[in-house]
């Protein structure tokens, strides 16, 4: 290459050149690729190994066109149908599976493929990266496995620090953001910014803590409060931009983050999505080690106590006694196919009697769990069940929520990249070869990397307990809302014709009469909202 490199861009066409659709594979960070190759008269579309940046193409009587957004391909000449499959997936898995978008003529391209296409059409799919973890692990001993991820962290971090344009870093106070702010410190050469979410609710709060790691590595510190009334304002303007339904508000409060965050001049943002799923930081894969050991001996209630330890925040779960709890999860057995996500996939059926009769019928024959069940690797029989977890996490969660709806769209609706130094791709092939106790010790998520922590964070961080993002609202002022509640009538449920308006009717009617709506009501009045909001768009967009 001797030709003068002028930013990451330039390189794409000699990486072609010398490795055509092999060139993929060997690229470390996100991005979404178009290539025309005149001499093979072929398009190749090509996406990031988890799908941080979005890439949606539309074939028309031949003719192929392919966008960042879904919005330029559905306002085209030709209306575009909904998918009754992706709004079940939706309810079922919170994300979107593989290639599917809302509507039917529009696909995504998958995360870690290439696409060519040829004389109008699909020629050939590459899929050349999907999560794998190792069957046969070399088990690295704790100190080396700990300065070997101490080594790729540090040079994940200052290889991400490299930007023409100043650098900011989302502080949640979590472990892994409070990490990456630690050895950002301690390497870079810039004082750090830091920015982070305050709740006006005191318990979803965590402002003291990202105030301790922000004292201690002396950064410029912005924190924006983020009220109730914000975030059923902005609901309506977010979801215009995430471009799917979505059964959580927690993309609201990461919106008006990433606005914040341009406002005060930055266009990049280092955060610490993907450590939970590669390190085993969530209570969905603590659960599957409780339930195998709780039914060793199902008739003792000391071993159902564990189950308290984990989903506490979740008002439904909180107090709740042992008989009760352990009857809850043992719904459930883990010799069960997914059975570490089973309990969560129910939401999909408690969904499905909203639905239109005409939706509900299209979707007579349709079974996520069969979706997912025909992707799955063929050594995914050998994996552990955490790993089992932590793969289904990853395909559903990760790459079609979390660095989707709630990273790559809201903070780029603001001008803002995410970059996320986990998804590294020689971090991601580390974690894929760590030991169960490696991840999760006894009941001590992330071991590994809270070790690495250690030499990094004060115990106060490292040590607490791990308190999950979430944004909660009073129900009945989003059903209220002046822009919401319009599109909550029969008239406009019925014109849209995804749910059926006399279920919607009753639904409203009852949690309008409550104080205090339960989770599960909340994500599916969350669910209808975003939805009619995406089907008003449609319709006048």
């Amino acid at each position: 290459m001797k030709e003068k490199m002028l930013c990451d861009t330039d390189c794409i066409p000699f990486l072609y050149e010398k490795f055509s659709v092999d060139m993929f594979e060997k690229i470390n960070g996100q991005f979404a690729i178009a290539i025309w190759d005149k001499r093979q008269s072929e398009l190749i579309l090509a996406r990031d190994r988890f799908g941080q940046k979005p890439l949606y193409y539309r074939i028309i009587e031949g003719e192929i066109y392919f966008a960042s957004e879904i919005a330029p391909l559905m306002h085209m000449e030709r209306s575009s149908e909904i998918n009754g499959e992706t709004l079940m997936d939706i309810c079922t898995t919170w994300g979107t599976l593989r290639e599917k978008t809302i509507y039917k003529d529009i696909c995504a391209v998958n995360c870690g493929e290439a696409i060519v296409f040829k004389d109008g059409k699909v020629h050939k799919k590459i899929q050349y990266f999907h999560p794998r973890f190792y069957c046969d692990k070399h088990i690295l001993k704790k100190d080396i496995a700990v300065s070997q991820l101490d080594i790729l962290l540090k040079e994940s971090i200052v290889n991400h620090q490299v930007s023409d344009v100043p650098i900011a870093y989302y502080l949640s106070g979590g472990l892994d953001s409070s990490l990456i702010v630690a050895m950002a410190a301690k390497y870079g050469n810039n004082k750090i910014d830091t920015f982070s979410i305050s709740f006006s609710r005191r318990n979803l709060d965590e402002s003291l803590y990202q105030n301790i790691v922000a004292d201690k590595f002396n950064t410029r510190h912005r924190c924006l409060v983020v009220t109730e009334e914000d975030i059923i304002d902005s609901f309506y303007e977010c979801v215009k931009h995430i471009q799917m339904p979505t059964l959580r508000l927690g993309v609201v409060p990461m919106y008006l983050l990433a606005k914040y965050v341009s406002k005060c001049g930055y266009k990049v943002v280092l955060s610490g999505e993907g450590a939970d799923e590669l390190f085993g930081g969530y209570d969905i894969f603590k659960e599957t080690k409780i339930r195998r050991f709780c039914e060793e001996d199902p008739k003792s209630l000391e071993r159902g106590k564990i189950y308290s330890k984990i989903n506490a925040y979740v008002d439904g779960y909180r107090n709740t006694n042992v008989a009760a709890l352990t009857a809850f999860y043992g719904q459930v057995k883990s010799e069960m196919l997914f059975s570490s996500h089973l309990l969560r996939f129910k939401f999909g059926d408690y969904c499905k009697q909203f639905f239109s009769k005409k939706l509900k019928k299209s979707l007579e024959k349709y079974s996520v769990v069969d979706e997912i069940k025909n992707t799955l690797p063929p050594e995914f029989g050998e994996y552990s069940e955490i790993e089992k977890a932590q793969y289904l996490e990853i395909v559903t969660f990760l790459e079609n929520y979390l660095l989707s709806s709630q990273g790559d769209r809201v903070s780029m609706a603001n001008g803002i990249e995410c970059r996320y130094p986990f998804l590294d791709n020689r971090i991601v092939d580390f974690a894929f070869q760590l030991d169960d106790e490696q991840k999760i010790c006894e009941l001590n998520e992330k071991y590994i990397l809270k070790e690495v922590a250690k030499r990094y964070l004060p115990k106060e961080i490292i040590d607490r307990e791990k308190f999950p993002y979430r944004a909660i609202i009073d129900h009945r002022k989003l059903i209220m809302n002046e822009k919401i509640f319009p599109l909550l009538s029969k008239e406009k449920i019925y014109e849209h014709k995804i749910f059926d308006e006399n279920a919607v009717e009753k639904f409203l009617k009852r949690v309008l009469n409550k104080e205090k709506a339960s989770e599960k009501e909340l994500m599916i009045l969350v669910f209808i909202c975003s939805t009619q909001i995406l089907m008003e768009e449609r319709s006048y967009g």
